[in-house]
């Protein structure tokens, strides 16, 4: 499988983040050279150029992402899985409330089915993953690069979509009551009956986002949202209002 380009949109925290992980191994290569020179007198002989050359590769290295190899078998461990390389990963079905995604790989993941509420999916990366009738519930995915994920049938209520990436994202017949997505990319987004009762959606990219038979949706809303590029399927047939009990 192709490697996903996972940069988040827009975010001052996730870039800090990745300037740190680029500045603090490259300072850790800058001082085993400035040793290996002082120790030399700024003439070192060919093997002990070598041999630091080979421990600043290790030392960078170091730094990337490792594949976890028995995921399942580690959650039952631990609820920590910050910076983890989980792509391509099966967790559909699984228990993931209260996990700790920040920052992780999950692009291409099975999800589908999973309960993730609560979970914290800040700056994670899950292009392409799997979300199908996922349990999102009051979720943290601010910033996260969720550019191609199929949502369809999630649960996204209360759940925190700031600043998310969600181009071309499958958010149909979601449920996205309460959700933030405030400042979110849903350029080319499916939201064809998904409900957006009291959905933050302020300042979000909707150009040729898709809307259709949204519960929850205002007329004033509706022209707010024509107006920033989003595009009405079958305007005669769209329900408005609020629907109760959800």
């Amino acid at each position: 499988m192709n490697p996903i380009n996972c940069q988040p949109i827009s975010s001052f925290e996730p870039t800090k983040n990745r300037f740190l992980s680029v500045v603090k191994p490259t300072a850790k290569v800058g001082s085993v050279s400035m040793i290996m020179l002082l120790l030399t007198g700024g003439n070192p002989p060919v093997w002990v150029a070598g041999l630091t050359l080979a421990l600043s590769i290790a030392l960078v290295t170091k730094t990337k992402k490792k594949k976890i190899e028995n995921p399942q078998e580690l959650l039952e461990k631990t609820k920590d899985f910050t910076r983890a390389n989980l792509g391509e990963v099966n967790f559909s079905n699984a228990n993931l409330r209260n996990v700790d995604f920040i920052d992780a790989n999950l692009s291409g993941a099975d999800l589908s089915n999973a309960d993730l509420r609560h979970a914290n999916l800040k700056i994670a990366c899950l292009g392409n993953a799997n979300l199908t009738n996922a349990d999102l519930r009051d979720a943290n995915l601010s910033v996260a690069y969720l550019k191609g994920v199929n949502l369809r049938d999630a649960d996204l209520r209360g759940a925190n979509l700031n600043g998310a990436n969600l181009h071309n994202a499958n958010l149909s017949d979601t449920n996205l009551n309460n959700a933030d997505l405030g400042s979110a990319n849903l350029d080319g987004a499916n939201l064809c009956g998904a409900s957006v009762k009291n959905t933050n959606l302020s300042r979000a990219n909707v150009k040729n986002a898709r809307f259709k038979n949204n519960l929850g949706l205002s007329e004033e809303l509706k022209q707010d949202l024509k107006q920033r590029g989003a595009i009405f399927e079958n305007a005669s047939e769209e329900v408005f209002g609020v629907l109760t009990g959800v």
